[in-house]
C-alpha cells in the first residue's frame, strides 16, 4: 500500500546483508547451508514496485576456484556412468542401472550436505542435477542449451566478470534471480567506490529486485552498517 516508489526504495536499503566467517570457517558450506534454508516465501508483495523473481539462486565468485569448493560440498556428485547409461542421458532418460545408481548415491552420502548438514540423499541428488555453471560466451538467446540449462537450473554459479558480461548483454536480469550470493563479499562491493562496468556494481544495479548476501573472511568497514545474516 501506498507510494511503491518509496516500497522499492526501502527494499534497496534493507535487501543486503552479510556473514563474517573467519579463514577455514567453513564459508562454502555455510553458504549451501543458507541457501537450502532460505526462505523463498520472504519476497516483497506484490504492488510494492519490486517485481516478482523466479526462485533462482546466483552465487558470484572472484576466481573459479572458488566455484569448485563449492561444487565439492555436494553441489556436484562425481557420476560416472556406464555406456548404457551415458547413453540413456543424452536422450533424456533418467534410468539407469543399478550400479551406477548405487555409486551415484555412495557420492550423495559422502557429501558434505548429506554427512554435515543432514540433507535426504534424494534431496542431495535433486538438487546436484539443478545446479548449473555459467560457461563462456554465455548467451540463452542464440544457444537453446545455455536457455535450457539455464531455466532448469535453481543454482547457478559463475565468476564476478562472467555475471558482469551477461547482466551487460542483457542475458540475465532482474526476474532471473531471486538471491545473490556473493564469495569474498568485501571484494568490490562497497557502494561508494565504482570499478568499471565489469562489476559487481553493475552486477547489483542489474539485479535490483534479488536479496544480496555478501559472504566474507575480511570485515570491511563499510559493510559494518549492513545487517548481520
Amino acid at each position: 500500500e501506498g507510494n511503491p516508489h518509496l516500497a522499492r526504495d526501502a527494499w534497496l536499503a534493507a535487501r543486503r546483508c552479510f556473514a563474517f566467517l573467519a579463514p577455514g570457517a567453513g564459508k562454502s558450506l555455510s553458504i549451501a547451508l543458507a541457501i537450502v534454508l532460505f526462505p523463498h516465501a520472504a519476497a516483497p508483495p506484490p504492488g510494492c514496485g519490486v517485481p516478482p523473481t523466479a526462485a533462482r539462486h546466483l552465487i558470484v565468485f572472484p576466481f573459479c576456484t572458488n566455484i569448485n569448493e563449492l561444487l565439492d560440498e555436494g553441489l556436484r556428485l562425481e557420476e560416472r556412468p556406464c555406456r548404457e547409461c551415458r547413453a540413456a542421458a543424452q536422450q533424456a532418460d533418467p534410468a539407469c542401472c543399478d550400479a551406477c545408481r548405487n555409486e551415484l548415491h555412495r557420492a550423495a552420502e559422502a557429501s558434505s550436505l548429506c554427512s554435515r548438514l543432514g540433507l535426504r540423499r534424494s534431496h542431495v541428488i535433486e538438487l546436484a542435477r539443478h545446479v548449473y555453471v555459467l560457461p563462456d560466451r554465455f548467451n540463452p538467446r542464440e544457444n537453446l542449451r545455455h536457455r535450457r540449462d539455464f531455466e532448469q537450473a535453481w543454482i547457478v554459479l559463475a565468476t564476478q566478470d562472467k555475471v558482469a558480461r551477461a547482466c551487460e548483454a542483457g542475458h540475465i536480469g532482474p526476474a532471473d534471480v531471486r538471491a545473490l550470493w556473493a564469495d569474498e563479499g568485501d571484494y568490490g562491493n562497497n557502494p561508494d567506490e565504482r570499478r568499471g562496468s565489469f562489476s559487481w556494481d553493475i552486477i547489483q544495479r542489474t539485479l535490483w529486485a534479488s536479496w544480496v548476501n555478501l559472504f566474507s573472511g575480511t570485515c570491511a568497514e563499510w559493510m559494518r552498517d549492513l545487517p548481520e545474516l
